[in-house]
C-alpha cells in the first residue's frame, strides 16, 4: 500500500475502536491493524504502542503478539 493509503487505513481503524466500544475482540483487531500499518510505514515505535493496546483488549490476539515480537526483535 502507498503511504497515503496506510494513513487512511489508520484513520478508519482508529474510528472503528470508538464505534463498538464493548467488543474487546474487535477493538483489539483494529489496534492490531493500526500497528501493522505503522510497521509498514517504518514507524516501529507507533506500531509497538498500538500492538500493546491490542493485547490489552485481547491477550489472546496471536497476530498482535507475533507482530510485536517480530518488531521488538529487529
Amino acid at each position: 500500500m502507498r503511504r497515503n493509503r496506510l494513513e487512511d487505513a489508520i484513520k478508519i481503524f482508529e474510528l472503528s475502536t470508538t464505534i463498538d466500544s464493548k467488543n474487546a475482540t474487535a477493538i483489539s483487531s483494529a489496534y492490531s491493524f493500526i500497528g501493522e500499518c505503522y510497521d509498514k510505514m517504518k514507524k516501529a515505535d507507533l506500531a509497538i504502542i498500538n500492538l500493546k493496546k491490542a493485547l490489552e483488549f485481547d491477550a489472546q490476539n496471536k497476530s498482535a503478539e507475533e507482530m510485536l515480537k517480530r518488531i521488538q526483535n529487529k
